[in-house]
């Protein structure tokens, strides 16, 4: 099995692999300090989580194993690539959650929302990613801040679905998130425009 990493800056070759523990150990050492994990590729396939237990299954399949490891500039302009193209999607659908948990919402509503949840925790998880690098962008402080709120708002959402008040989801979602995730697509705009770069830019 060879581990390659990024465009083969370095790789290895690891003769029948035992267990996933080794091959897990040998792509830690393969990765610099100076880098971030980004993902695996497997066969060609692209694996972004639970990587030991999918190493486990294919063991025997797997010929080689890719890592990508992004820089931390990189990974901050493709993190905030990826979060500008979901607040844009994100913005235009919310007001149809907000009309529909202002008048009972349906399981699907509930279905919606989850959704909902997940891309907020994503969005935390991605700001708190960029806030523990060393390198930050040039208004990091203003990315803590809207950090800060959203953390604060998806508690105040888990307190409304605690006690089912759809009512205040609606109130939570309109007044809180819509508003934060606006600012926040003008923050990354910004962020893009001025320290990182567009690939579909000719």
């Amino acid at each position: 099995m060879e581990l390659i990493l990024n465009n083969r800056d370095k790789s290895i070759f690891i003769e029948q692999p035992n267990n996933t523990d080794d091959i897990i150990h040998e792509i830690n050492q393969l990765i610099d300090d100076n880098l971030i994990f980004s993902h695996l590729e497997l066969n060609g396939k692209e694996i972004y989580s639970d990587f030991k237990h999918y190493i486990s299954v294919h063991l025997a399949s797997i010929q080689s194993i890719k890592i990508i490891a992004k820089s931390q500039k990189t990974f901050i302009n493709d993190s905030l690539l990826s979060a500008e193209v979901y607040l844009k999607r994100a913005i235009f659908l919310l007001d149809d959650v907000v009309d529909n948990f202002y008048n009972n919402p349906s399981t699907d509503d509930w279905d919606d929302f989850k959704d909902l949840v997940d891309g907020l925790q994503w969005i935390i998880q991605m700001l708190n990613s960029i806030s523990n690098l060393t390198e930050k962008p040039e208004n990091g402080g203003a990315y803590i801040k809207i950090n800060t709120e959203l953390t604060e708002t998806i508690h105040a959402l888990g307190d409304a679905v605690a006690n089912q008040d759809g009512i205040l989801i609606a109130d939570i979602i309109y007044y809180e998130i819509i508003p934060t995730y606006k600012q926040l697509e003008k923050l990354i705009n910004k962020t893009i425009d001025e320290e990182g770069r567009r690939y579909d830019v000719n």
